[in-house]
């Protein structure tokens, strides 16, 4: 009976902590110039699938590629587990991905991955991501069409900033709240 009881109290508690988290996001379709971020990220031979083009699940590595350079190369933050040298026990956990896939890309595409921030919360982030194709690829012709503009895929990714020993989420630090705010889509 107690055994029972202690699973109900943990479920409860799991429950509450997935309602308080999922109320984050929504994607949005932005243009290629309505991102403030980008990477070139080479497409690898591997990447295609049996079908000739980037397999699906790709595109959520280059979502995290991309979140996590912005981190590391221009916010400094130390995305491992354990503590970093400005006092914080703070990661990134995902709790809640999107893509929508508009056309496909296939190797060797370079591709270039954009990257904005459309929420930034108490204790969460939500980076709206776009995969293109790069644009020095793309002949003259093709850069000024309309459809150059518009993302191969698209999606979110919401981190919820947490503690790295207790996991709860922890309110985000305005000191990088301060650099996440050079990404918000005004």
């Amino acid at each position: 009976m107690l055994h029972n009881l202690s699973k109900k109290i943990i479920l409860n508690q799991i429950s509450k902590n997935i309602c308080q988290i999922r109320v984050y996001s929504q994607k949005l379709n932005l243009l290629r110039n309505q991102y403030a971020y980008s990477l070139p990220i080479q497409t690898r031979w591997s990447d295609n699938d049996q079908y000739g083009h980037v397999n699906n699940v790709l595109y959520y590595s280059y979502f995290d590629t991309i979140v996590n350079h912005f981190l590391i190369n221009e916010v400094k933050m130390n995305v491992s587990s354990t503590p970093n040298s400005n006092d914080q026990n703070l990661i990134g956990i995902v709790v809640e991905t999107s893509c929508t896939y508009n056309k496909s890309l296939s190797f060797p595409t370079i591709i270039e991955a954009k990257l904005a921030i459309s929420k930034i919360g108490r204790t969460s982030v939500t980076y709206q991501i776009g995969i293109f194709e790069l644009e020095n690829n793309l002949k003259e012709e093709e850069r000024e069409r309309e459809e150059s503009l518009i993302a191969s895929a698209n999606g979110y990714f919401v981190h919820v900033y947490v503690d790295s020993i207790t996991r709860k989420p922890t309110l985000i630090p305005n000191s990088l709240r301060d650099k996440l705010q050079i990404l918000l889509i005004k």
